[in-house]
């Protein structure tokens, strides 16, 4: 889904399996995008967290000042 939307840059997802705890870290290409993705996708999130049972605690948005990826491990 976050492909389709303009100026998605890349997902890297976490989780502490000892905590049950997941972190989602959306990159964006530029903090216009991301402002703007943030409408589109607040009504999506929530409905996708209470289909599942999840909590949202928090939405941040930050600056990546450096971003060096060299390989992609799943």
């Amino acid at each position: 889904m976050l492909r389709t939307v303009d100026g998605f840059a890349g997902y890297i997802g976490l989780y502490d399996a000892d905590n049950a705890r997941a972190k989602a870290i959306i990159l964006w290409d530029s903090e216009e995008t991301a402002r703007t993705s943030e409408e589109e996708l607040t009504t999506r999130r929530e409905q996708i967290a209470a289909s599942i049972g999840i909590t949202i605690e928090s939405i941040d948005l930050y600056e990546a000042p450096v971003i060096e990826l060299e390989t992609a491990r799943v």
